[in-house]
C-alpha cells in the first residue's frame, strides 16, 4: 500500500472543491483521511473545506495537525491563519502568516492576508508595507489593491485611495465591493463616468450575484450626491430587499435573548472585585449611526486615550466563554474580565484609557459591569427616525444584522433597543453617561467636558479638534469625523420622506415634524 495519497486521489476531492460541492469533498477528504492517516496534505485540504463551510472551530483540528505534522507547510499556516483570524484570534493569526512568509518571503498572499489583519487591528503603517511588497510581487493583485485603497481611505487620505481603487475595479470590475469603497471617497456630479459604469453593470444584472448589492449601495450613493432622491431610494430598496430575502430577520430570537438578559441581570448578582488592568476600558455604545464614531473620536483626540475601533473582542470572549449557555457565577465573571482585559493588552497600546466603540456591546452592559466594575459605559443616542434611515440607507452587509434591511424590522429592533436600555440604566443608575449627537452639536465645548469628566480626563484643547486627530477609523463615519462639528445631518431622511411612511408610523414620528 502506498504511504501517500496518489495525484488522482487528491484530485477526487480538489475537484468538487473548487465546484463548490462543499459536502461531496468533504466526505471524499474524510475517507480518504482513513486510508492515509495525519497526511499532511489531506489535512489541510480538509480544513480549507471547512473554512469554505463557515465551520471554522472545526477547521482549525485539520488545520494544525497539517502545520504539527509538516512545520514548513506554508499552504496551511496560511489557511491556519485565515481561520484564527475569522474567529477573533488575531495575535496567533498573525503568527502563522508570519512563519509562512519567513519560509516563503515572495508568498503574495499571506502578505495580503497579513496586511488585511494589520489593517483590521489598526496597524496601518505594517498594512501598507505588507500589501505594497505584495502588489509589488503581483502589480494586479486584486485584493491587494482594494485592501490597500481601504487602508488609505480609513487613514482618510481619499486622493490616495482614489487610484488604487479604481485600479482595482478597472482590472475586476465586478469586485463590488471597492466600488461602494470609492463611492464613500468621492462626491459625485453628473456626468461622473463611475456612475455610467455601475448603471452599466446593474444593467448587464451583476447585482444577481452574491454581493451585487454593494454595487447598488453604491449607485444608490452616487444619486444622493445628486439630488436623484427617488432613484437613489430605488437602488437602497432593491438591495435591502435582496439582503433581507438572502439573511431573513429572527425578531423573536432577539426578542427572546433581550428577555433573557433583563431576567439574568434582575436580583442579587455575583461581581468580580480585582485590582485594575493595565487598561481603563471605556466602552462606546449605541444603535449604528447614532454618534459612536464622533464620540471616540473626541476621545481618542485626547493624550491618554488610544481609540481602538470597533473592536469584536467581547463577543469572541463571550463566545469562548460560553456565556449565554451557563448561569451567571463569579467564576465566569472572571472569565469575561481575563479574557476581555487580556484582549486590550494584544493590543500593546501605550496609552492607559482604550475605547471600544463596537455599537452592539449594549447588549452586554450588564456582563461588562459585573466583571469589570471599572469600566466606563458611554451610550449614545441620536434622533430616531436619522438613525433608522442612516442603518437603512448604508446597509451593513455583514451576517448577523438581519433587522437592518428592511424599514419595519429597524424599527422593532430599535423598540428592541430602547427597552434594554432603560432597563440597564435602572439596574446601573449614574454608571453608564447618555451623550446625544444633537446637543454636541449644539454645545460642544459643555459636552465634551461632560464626557472627559465621566471618562476621569483632564481638559485638552484637542478633544474640540478632533477633526484635525490622525488616526484610522474604519467605520461608516471615517469622512464626518474628520470635518469640523456641524448641525443638520439629522435632518436628511426627509429628503426620502415620500419612501418612509412605514417607518415614521412604527417610530410613531410626524412627517412634519418629530413627536
Amino acid at each position: 500500500m502506498n504511504e501517500r495519497p496518489t495525484q488522482e486521489q487528491l484530485m477526487e476531492i480538489v475537484e468538487p472543491l473548487q465546484n463548490g460541492a462543499l459536502n461531496d469533498a468533504l466526505d471524499k477528504a474524510r475517507r480518504l483521511d482513513v486510508l492515509f492517516p495525519d497526511f499532511p496534505i489531506t489535512q489541510n485540504l480538509k480544513g480549507i473545506i471547512l473554512k469554505e463551510m463557515g465551520r471554522y472551530e472545526d477547521a482549525l483540528v485539520p488545520l494544525q495537525a497539517a502545520t504539527t505534522q509538516r512545520p514548513d507547510y506554508v499552504e496551511a499556516h496560511n489557511n491556519l491563519g485565515i481561520v484564527l483570524d475569522k474567529l477573533g484570534h488575531h495575535k496567533d493569526a498573525a503568527r502563522h502568516y508570519m512563519s509562512a512568509i519567513d519560509q516563503k518571503p515572495d508568498y503574495a498572499e499571506a502578505l495580503n492576508n497579513l496586511g488585511c489583519l494589520m489593517k483590521n487591528m489598526d496597524r496601518f503603517e505594517e498594512a501598507l508595507t505588507l500589501l505594497n511588497k505584495a502588489i509589488s510581487l503581483i502589480p494586479d493583485y486584486v485584493d491587494a489593491l482594494g485592501n490597500k485603497g481601504q487602508v488609505l481611505m480609513h487613514l482618510g487620505n481619499t486622493e490616495a485611495a482614489i487610484p488604487v481603487l479604481e485600479q482595482a475595479i478597472n482590472l475586476n470590475p465586478h469586485f463590488f465591493r471597492m466600488h461602494r469603497n470609492l463611492s464613500e471617497c468621492k462626491t459625485y456630479a453628473p456626468g461622473d463616468p463611475h456612475v455610467a459604469q455601475m448603471e452599466a453593470l446593474l444593467a448587464q444584472g451583476a447585482a444577481s450575484g452574491t454581493d451585487g448589492q454593494a454595487l447598488q449601495f453604491a449607485l444608490g450613493k452616487a444619486y444622493d450626491d445628486m439630488g436623484k432622491y427617488d432613484q437613489a431610494f430605488a437602488q437602497f430598496s432593491a438591495a435591502n430587499k435582496a439582503l433581507d430575502a438572502a439573511s431573513p430577520y429572527n425578531y423573536a430570537s432577539d426578542q427572546h435573548l433581550f428577555h433573557q438578559l433583563k431576567t439574568n441581570f434582575t436580583g442579587t448578582l455575583p461581581v468580580v472585585s480585582e485590582p485594575a488592568g493595565a487598561h481603563q476600558p471605556v466602552f462606546i455604545v449605541g444603535m449604528p449611526r447614532s454618534g459612536t464614531s464622533l464620540t471616540e473620536q473626541i476621545l481618542a483626540s485626547h493624550s491618554r486615550v488610544y481609540g481602538a475601533g470597533e473592536l469584536e473582542l467581547m463577543h469572541t470572549v463571550l463566545r469562548d466563554t460560553k456565556t449565554l449557555r451557563q448561569p451567571l457565577s463569579e467564576n465566569l465573571l472572571r472569565n469575561i474580565r481575563t479574557g476581555y482585559l487580556g484582549g486590550l493588552t494584544d493590543l500593546e497600546a501605550k496609552s492607559p484609557v482604550i475605547t471600544d466603540k463596537m455599537p452592539i456591546n449594549f447588549q452586554w452592559i450588564g456582563f461588562i459591569l459585573q466583571s469589570m466594575p471599572e469600566a466606563k459605559i458611554i451610550h449614545c443616542s441620536r434622533d430616531a427616525m436619522a438613525v433608522c434611515w442612516s442603518i437603512y440607507r448604508r446597509g451593513f452587509v455583514s451576517p448577523g444584522n438581519g433587522y437592518r434591511y428592511s424599514l419595519a424590522n429597524i424599527a422593532k429592533f430599535y423598540h428592541l433597543y430602547q427597552d434594554l436600555m432603560a432597563f440597564w440604566h435602572q439596574r446601573y443608575p449614574g454608571r453608564i453617561l447618555d451623550m446625544d449627537y444633537e446637543i454636541i452639536t449644539q454645545n460642544q465645548m459643555r459636552e465634551t467636558q461632560r464626557l472627559l469628566d465621566f471618562v476621569g480626563l483632564d481638559w485638552e484643547d484637542n478633544c474640540m479638534n478632533f477633526h484635525m486627530t490622525m488616526r484610522a477609523v474604519q467605520t461608516a463615519s471615517s469622512n464626518q469625523v474628520r470635518r469640523k462639528m456641524y448641525q443638520g445631518s439629522s435632518d436628511v431622511w426627509r429628503n426620502y420622506e415620500a419612501h418612509l411612511n412605514p417607518l415614521l408610523s412604527a417610530l410613531g414620528v410626524s412627517g412634519e415634524k418629530q413627536a
